[in-house]
């Protein structure tokens, strides 16, 4: 097994722990669209509501970027990043399906 090999490996595993993260952090993988609508719809009520939704939005999406960002450098083309990081992501929603129901479950 060569180093470049490990490396590149280690990196697809920090793109999906970061991807899941994102996943966590929105809480959109294990809830059905009508409970989404639904709590969107009652969060738009409530002023503090929208503030922690929009740090939501955001924190996802900068984990989002940094794990194609940390993937990018194992793809040799162009092509190859997207599969990299959109199998990436589908192991992160399988993760998200195990383990994210406990993380938010503890952090409440």
């Amino acid at each position: 097994m060569s180093s470049g090999f490990a490396v590149d490996a280690v990196r697809i595993a920090l793109a999906i722990l970061l991807n899941t993260t994102a996943l966590v952090i929105w809480d959109i993988g294990t809830r059905s669209p009508v409970r989404l609508l639904a709590d969107v719809r009652a969060g738009l009520r409530e002023r503090r509501s929208i503030v922690r939704g929009v740090l939501r939005a955001i924190a996802g999406s900068l984990a989002m970027g940094a794990a194609v960002a940390v993937s990018a450098p194992a793809a040799s083309r162009s092509g190859d990043l997207s599969v990299i990081e959109c199998w990436a992501l589908v192991m992160a929603l399988a993760i998200e399906q195990l383990v994210g129901p406990v993380l938010r479950f503890r952090r409440r």
